[in-house]
């Protein structure tokens, strides 16, 4: 069995290292599942990631400070033997956060 964050070969997957391509007023559930999500916790911690309501659970609207999932990538202990994601993905983490509160900051 495969450790989480790696591709068979010992070695980290690349995923959530490039550039996000998508601007932070757009940060919905489907973008923060693409970009962050699926290549980076699905892996390991099951289909439970691809339900918002799953999510929902994780964060404080408005609050990515006091958010489970946004602390936990932000401070490199998620994804769990993985690449620590890139600082686009960890923002887009914030701003998706930041906008179910309906204030976008």
């Amino acid at each position: 069995m495969n450790a989480c964050g790696t591709n068979g070969t010992n070695e980290a997957n690349s995923y959530g290292t490039g550039p996000v391509t998508v601007s932070s007023n757009t940060v919905d559930f489907n973008t923060l599942y693409t970009e962050v999500l699926e290549p980076n916790c699905v892996h390991c911690h099951g289909s439970s990631f691809s339900s918002e309501s799953f999510i929902l659970n994780y964060v404080t609207p408005g609050d990515p400070s006091s958010s489970t999932l946004y602390t936990d990538v932000a401070s490199g202990r998620m994804p769990l033997n993985g690449p620590v994601l890139s600082a686009d993905r960890i923002n887009l983490v914030a701003d998706y956060i930041n906008a179910l509160s309906g204030s976008g900051n």
